[in-house]
């Protein structure tokens, strides 16, 4: 799970190929946290969430076992558009995060590899470079 860049949304993973955009803002009418929206991101688990202030705007980035990862806008609305999906491990993604500053994706795979991938800032089109 991961805060959004403006702290009112959490993103959660799960075993049901989604990920979960919650709410976290609350107001006298409303005394819980409620969902957002849900993102039916992949094909299998969804192992790794991580929010990051793009040049675009916020990123959500969903890695999963169906290895791949995936970036979608992350703005306060209502949903999440795909922007791209990284594909390139033989095996489950365990982890992967975002370095902005850079255009940078990094993925770790059961595969034994670790994937670097520099993004296009603009189309999000992005080429691997593999560590093993």
């Amino acid at each position: 799970s991961d805060f959004s860049p403006n702290g009112y949304h959490l993103a959660t993973g799960s075993q049901d190929h989604t990920c979960m955009v919650w709410d976290l803002r609350m107001s006298p009418r409303k005394m819980h946290c409620g969902q957002l929206y849900t993102v039916a991101a992949h094909k299998s688990l969804v192992s790794k969430v991580r929010y990051a202030q793009w040049a675009a705007g916020p990123v959500l980035l969903t890695a999963s076992y169906d290895k791949s990862v995936k970036l979608w806008s992350a703005d306060s609305g209502a949903n999440a558009a795909l922007l791209t999906c990284l594909e390139g491990h033989e095996g489950r993604v365990m982890g992967a995060d975002l370095m902005p500053a850079t255009g940078h994706v990094v993925s770790v795979a059961y595969d034994r590899t670790i994937k670097i991938w520099k993004m296009d800032m603009d189309s999000f089109d992005g080429d691997a470079m593999e560590v093993e």
